[in-house]
């Protein structure tokens, strides 16, 4: 795996028609875009409307149905194949431990969406994997949460986790990088050497550019390269376009991290201790 690692979230960018074969070859030709534009991945969602009810809810006749936006379950192996020639990862988050069985043959790597980090059935799943990479969004998490997986032994060093927020899109100043990275800090304490990241929902570079320079490595990043064909989907507002996104990619990988150990001895030679408290160095 290259780091920085950039995933190409493709989501439900697929559907452009009610043709199965136009949607199949535009989610072909989606990862083929991904891959020449610079991803490291690409990612899918397959899930069920079922799957984002409560109960009591989910017999009602006003029930919202979402399931043709739920990448069809036949085309795993086309894609994952696709995948494999063109040279990315192939992923797709599921939202159920029914779901995870599914995908499980075929993913490079695991995906936990936000809301599902709190589903404990899904973590003792892909807990007891021992194969694959696992990526969790926080942006349901909380501090408290991220400590308790800390205490209960649940975290693993191929575990990956990225700060996220629900909204869409979002501002870089509504992203907390500074809870992740202590995060990150605290489990080393456990022996733990965790990778972090950003899923990014935001429209520019400007969050992107600052996690890398504080050491972040996995970028989850929404895209349509083909926005004309088809009507706007549900992650159509968020994602971004070829041009854009072969740009998020270049700039991304030419940063290296800064060492903000070794910037904040330099400013204390040079300054003292006094002003770096006072701001002339700031994490």
């Amino acid at each position: 795996m290259n780091l920085p690692f950039i995933i190409a979230e493709i989501g439900s960018n697929w559907k452009k028609s009610e043709d199965p074969q136009i949607n199949f070859d535009c989610a072909i030709r989606q990862i083929s875009a991904a891959s020449l534009a610079g991803a490291d991945a690409v990612k899918f969602q397959l899930f069920k409307t079922s799957d984002f009810l409560s109960p009591s809810s989910r017999n009602r006749p006003d029930a919202p149905n979402f399931d043709e936006y739920s990448l069809p379950e036949e085309w795993l192996p086309k894609l994952a194949e696709h995948c494999a020639k063109s040279e990315v990862w192939f992923m797709c988050t599921a939202f159920s431990v029914e779901g995870y069985e599914k995908v499980a043959p075929f993913v490079d790597m695991h995906k936990v969406a936000s809301p599902e980090f709190h589903d404990l059935n899904i973590r003792k799943y892909l807990a007891e994997q021992e194969v694959l990479p696992v990526i969790y969004s926080l942006g349901c998490a909380e501090s408290r949460d991220l400590n308790d997986l800390l205490q209960k032994a649940e975290v693993k060093d191929r575990d990956i986790f990225l700060e996220c927020i629900s909204e869409y899109p979002a501002k870089a100043s509504d992203y907390n990088l500074f809870e992740i990275r202590n995060f990150v800090s605290l489990a080393k304490a456990f022996r733990l050497s965790l990778s972090w990241g950003v899923s990014d929902h935001t429209k520019d570079l400007q969050l992107a550019i600052a996690a890398r320079e504080q050491g972040a490595t996995f970028f989850e990043k929404h895209v349509d390269f083909f926005p004309k064909e088809g009507p706007p989907g549900p992650d159509s507002e968020v994602s971004i376009g070829a041009s854009d996104f072969k740009r998020y990619c270049s700039v991304i990988k030419a940063i290296e991290p800064i060492d903000y150990d070794i910037k904040k001895r330099e400013c204390r030679n040079l300054y003292g201790r006094r002003l770096i408290d006072g701001g002339y160095f700031r994490e």
